[in-house]
């Protein structure tokens, strides 16, 4: 399945006004670059609205996702 059509399913599910976060990167997690990246998408995130609770766990769980 393409990214795009990925996107479309995804959002024929969801509720009305639900977030969405798609985050597409590639890098060593353990390289200050990888770091930047993440700390300016949640920069990004927080100053769009999203709560820093949500956020702080959506990315805890986002870290401990397989990365091949």
């Amino acid at each position: 399945m393409s990214k795009i059509d990925f996107e479309k399913h995804v959002l024929k599910r969801l509720k009305p006004n639900a977030p969405f976060i798609l985050v597409d990167g590639a890098g060593a997690r353990e390289t200050a670059e990888f770091n930047d990246n993440v700390l300016a998408w949640q920069c990004h995130a927080q100053n769009n609205g999203m709560p820093v609770e949500f956020l702080d766990k959506m990315i805890e769980n986002a870290m401990g996702l397989p990365y091949d």
